[in-house]
């Protein structure tokens, strides 16, 4: 089992995101994570459920973004 945080849209569940990371190159907050096919355009708003159940939850605003989020050659 792994810890995944509740993707929402209108207070639907429309998926989940996980392996969250701060980058300090664009600062902002990275998530991967899976939605339904009709919230997977860039831009659309979401809410995500961040924190770990049983303790305190944040409502976090967060966009759709392309995949992969970089467009950069290899290092």
């Amino acid at each position: 089992m792994a810890h995944a945080d509740h993707v929402m849209v209108d207070g639907c569940e429309i998926g989940y995101s996980s392996g969250t990371a701060y980058s300090a190159s664009h600062r902002e907050f990275l998530s991967h994570g899976c939605v339904d096919t009709e919230a997977a355009i860039p831009g659309t708003q979401v809410v995500v459920h961040w924190g770990d159940y049983g303790g305190p939850i944040k409502n976090i605003r967060a966009t759709v973004s392309r995949y992969p989020y970089l467009v950069e050659g290899r290092n």
